[in-house]
């Protein structure tokens, strides 16, 4: 089951960069340009008070949230060995680039209800790769 309120937007799946002097600097390779078919719509004041308890909720204030069939890649800066590390897929909506950071499975709706779509929902802010943290390793 699709919804007609998906429309086609352009993502980057990136490879992971380095925090260099504070820093951040994208991997030299660009990545690869997919086409999704999303919803995008501005986060409610609910969405942006589970925003603003992340680290990426602090540091913008442009964020979307995406309703998409494809599962895109949140960046993640996880414990090495744990869990794979990633640099976070780009979003490109109304002439910017938006980070992926929070993703919810709802994949699982069309399988326990036959009114829901199956879906991935994400949190994503605008890009800030040249962004420098005063606490950056």
């Amino acid at each position: 089951m699709a919804t007609s309120f998906r429309m086609p937007f352009q993502v980057m799946k990136r490879n992971i960069g380095t925090w260099v002097n504070g820093v951040y600097k994208i991997d030299d390779s660009t990545g690869t340009i997919i086409t999704v078919m999303a919803t995008v719509q501005m986060p409610s004041d609910r969405d942006l008070a589970k925003i603003e308890s992340t680290p990426y909720g602090r540091r913008s204030g442009r964020y979307l949230k995406i309703y998409c069939d494809t599962r895109l890649n949140p960046v993640s800066q996880e414990i090495e060995g744990m869990r794979e590390a990633n640099a976070g897929d780009i979003f490109f909506y109304d002439d910017s680039q938006y980070l992926i950071f929070g993703e919810s499975d709802f994949t699982m709706l069309q399988r326990s209800r036959s009114t829901q779509v199956s879906h991935w929902r994400y949190y994503a802010c605008e890009a800030i790769e040249s962004f420098i943290m005063e606490q950056a390793p």
